[in-house]
């Protein structure tokens, strides 16, 4: 009979309590990614103290409380192995396989932590991913990542790393990226990277930086301009901006009608 009552050998199996009735612990940490399967099985060892074979009884606890099995958690070859389905992430948590006879009783813990691809969520209040500044402003963009364990973020600028870039700050480990007094050349697209052991994640911002239009010349004052009568007569209007502005022409502060002596060329 002694060579019978082990109930099932493997390597972290139970050592022989010291008297009837001691109880013995055994902890282990258990690691799964989300939405995978996890298998807990317990491994048990009974040594009998008399020349019969004596009942076990095993039963698994969920931080303290007895599990009770539903469609993704169920106690499998006679509750030796605990099996999860899917698991999700509330499936984190301290697990307690306990095993008793007449003789005693023991117990082997599992500590489950569920790893968690990251995520990361759009701010609120942005339009899409697209975020528009004027030149000389300050632009804050957010990338809200979220996961288990908590995802390292790291900034991309068309596809290159953010290091040393004048004006941009790095915050709030990654989830902040701060430029300030934008310049045109700010304009690209912004990448954040959110990684952990479970996968990683991406989040993408547009930047475009604006630039009021400005007309080249004297604007303060009237430009005069003289012309003999019945010979022809040129006014220019050299303006840029981004993006390219539109140049409508007035006369007297009324829009100007094209006609066969009055023409608007080049926009």
């Amino acid at each position: 009979c002694v060579r019978a009552c082990c109930v099932r050998a493997c390597v972290l199996a139970f050592h022989r309590p010291a008297s009837p009735g001691a109880r013995m612990v055994r902890s282990i940490s258990v690691c799964v990614h989300a939405f995978e399967s996890v298998c807990m099985t317990v491994c048990v060892c009974v040594c009998a103290y008399v020349c019969s074979c004596l009942s076990l009884c095993v039963c698994i606890f969920l931080s303290g409380s007895e599990l009770k099995s539903d469609s993704r958690v169920r106690a499998l070859s006679g509750g030796r192995q605990l099996q999860i389905s899917g698991a999700e992430r509330t499936d984190s948590a301290s697990y307690t396989c306990t095993a008793s006879n007449a003789a005693g009783n023991a117990a082997k813990e599992y500590s489950l932590q569920v790893y968690v691809r990251p995520s990361i969520r759009l701010s609120e209040g942005t339009a899409g991913n697209d975020i528009t500044m004027t030149r000389g402003g300050d632009i804050t963009l957010q990338c809200e990542a979220d996961g288990v364990p908590r995802p390292a973020v790291t900034w991309l600028k068309d596809g290159r790393p953010i290091t040393g870039q004048r004006g941009a700050q790095v915050l709030n480990e990654g989830r902040l990226l701060q430029i300030k007094d934008a310049k045109v050349s700010d304009t690209g697209r912004y990448t954040c990277v959110a990684v952990n052991v479970a996968g990683q994640a991406d989040g993408k911002h547009d930047v475009n930086v604006h630039v009021p239009p400005s007309i080249s010349g004297q604007t303060q004052v009237p430009e005069n301009v003289s012309v003999v009568v019945n010979n022809p007569v040129a006014l220019t209007c050299e303006a840029s901006g981004i993006p390219l502005p539109a140049i409508t022409w007035l006369k007297d502060g009324r829009p100007i009608r094209a006609s066969s002596s009055v023409r608007v060329l080049s926009g």
